[in-house]
């Protein structure tokens, strides 16, 4: 698949990998097989069986997961935190937490998301959504797909794009308005503008440099790169 370069300047640190759509993408397969930690949440644990990456904590109620990864994680020791089916919280927002958790223990800044999407919209929309715990705690959160990668961006912040991972990118103001956006190399560029939820002008811009940057003064931003240029 095209535009599988991202791995160039990317760190492996920490990946969640949740029970939606498995990315066919080789360079996504190796690059949570290179994780330094990686959660599996549910039937996530069977996209990381299938791809021989061990993970190194089981999250969920496992409800949904194979009983070939289950046993396959139990076969190598894997920790496991058990949770009712009947709860407050979904599989992955438990994940999300923990992972965060981990983060600010041991001083990462990044989790990456893997199987965030998939048929069911609500679940969906749902792992999307929660990724604003995430950045509310300091983090940076990406989501890797085939079709395309997923930032959360919260002000004031500065991000870079590479041409690399997609032309087209979408900005959609979340939780609010978000306001003081400004675009640098960008087909239809911005300076210190204002985007609000009921509007869907951020839609489809492109990237015309090799790399550019989206500076968020305040509210936040879910910025979609799609990798096929459609």
């Amino acid at each position: 698949m095209k535009n599988s370069g991202f791995i160039k300047n990317w760190q492996p640190e920490i990946v969640v990998v949740l029970g939606g759509d498995i990315p066919q993408d080789d360079a996504i397969r190796e690059f949570v097989k290179k994780s330094a930690y990686c959660i599996g949440a549910d039937s996530g644990a069977d996209a990381l069986h299938v791809w021989g990456r061990i993970p190194d904590l089981m999250v969920g109620d496992m409800d949904s997961v194979s009983e070939a990864a289950l046993q396959w994680c139990r076969s190598f020791n894997v920790e496991q935190k058990l949770y009712e089916p009947e709860k407050d919280y979904t599989d992955g927002e438990i994940a999300f937490g923990l992972a965060a958790d981990y983060a600010q223990e041991h001083g990462i800044k990044r989790i990456y998301v893997v199987g965030a999407y998939g048929s069911r919209l609500d679940h969906s929309m749902a792992n999307i959504f929660i990724g604003k715990q995430v950045v509310d705690r300091g983090i940076e959160i990406i989501y890797l797909n085939d079709s395309c990668f997923v930032y959360f961006l919260k002000g004031k912040t500065r991000f870079e794009v590479e041409l690399l991972n997609g032309r087209t990118i979408s900005l959609l103001p979340f939780d609010g308005d978000a306001s003081g956006i400004t675009l640098r190399g960008f087909k239809y560029p911005l300076e210190d503008g204002k985007m609000t939820a009921a509007r869907a002008y951020g839609v489809s811009n492109e990237l015309t440099d090799d790399v550019g940057s989206i500076i968020l003064e305040k509210g936040c931003l879910i910025v979609v790169q799609n990798r096929e240029d459609v």
